[in-house]
């Protein structure tokens, strides 16, 4: 992409290239099916432009137009969408395009991307402003799935004038630290003789296990603390990419395997 275009991401593999070409994390703006479905039969894909849109990428449910492609023609689609709104699939993703960058914008559900914000920065509603489909709403976080626990407050987590704080995902809002995990894990180690203590520790292990292997093998970093929703610490830079407690994560997932026979666990 070149400087001032933006992608959208379904997949995680998406989100890894993208954050592994030094994009910016914006937020989630809907959520949509992993797999196909009766309710979400509409495949979203990523289209590149092979020529005149300086490596305009877009996800969508079909070509944005002449002289772009399916970027991974190979690779299964980025997530399914419903065709019409219904009371599950409500949030439609609309398409954007900017003359001045060259960029195709695909959004629907936060501020960011209602009409009065995005005309103010020079998007136009392509499709015959039209939707490409409907998803998922993400406007609640609680709705979100959780793919890592623990953040450091809860998304239900409020200011004075009701705005979720968690959402904001800067350092204590929102953000998963490794001490906590330890501290917790740690709490469970020593009751580990109840069942259900030591099933939580080791779901509490295998989080953190894959909360570090994920920022080193993308980013070759141990972080100061992790986003709350996707486990990565490069979004924020209120984020230190090397930072001495990060490596917690990787205690807890060594100490569960017995390998660190230690008398305060």
């Amino acid at each position: 992409m070149a400087p001032g275009q933006s992608i959208t991401c379904a997949s995680e593999a998406c989100l890894q290239s993208t954050l592994l070409d030094v994009a910016e994390f914006g937020g989630i703006e809907a959520i949509v099916d992993e797999v196909e479905s009766t309710g979400a039969p509409l495949p979203l894909q990523i289209y590149r432009a092979t020529s005149g849109s300086g490596g305009d990428q877009v996800l969508s449910t079909k070509s944005p137009g002449i002289g772009y492609v399916i970027a991974n023609a190979s690779a299964a689609p980025e997530g399914w969408c419903a065709p019409a709104a219904t009371k599950i699939y409500a949030q439609p993703l609309m398409l954007w395009y900017s003359n001045t960058t060259l960029d195709h914008r695909t959004c629907g559900g936060t501020a960011d991307c209602a009409d009065v914000q995005m005309d103010k920065i020079g998007y136009e509603k392509v499709n015959n402003g039209a939707p490409l489909c409907f998803a998922k709403s993400a406007v609640d976080v609680g709705s979100i799935p959780c793919r890592y626990g623990m953040p450091s407050i809860a998304r239900s987590d409020l200011d004075g004038a009701g705005k979720s704080t968690f959402w904001e995902q800067t350092y204590w809002r929102g953000r998963i630290w490794a001490p906590q995990y330890f501290l917790v894990y740690s709490g469970l180690k020593n009751q580990e003789h109840l069942p259900s203590a030591r099933a939580k520790k080791a779901q509490l292990a295998d989080q953190a296990k894959r909360l570090f292997t994920q920022q080193l093998e993308l980013f070759g970093q141990v972080n100061e603390n992790t986003n709350g929703i996707l486990g990565v610490g490069s979004d924020n830079e209120r984020a230190d990419a090397y930072y001495h407690w990060g490596a917690l994560h990787a205690l807890i997932a060594i100490a569960e395997t017995g390998a660190y026979p230690s008398t305060m666990l």
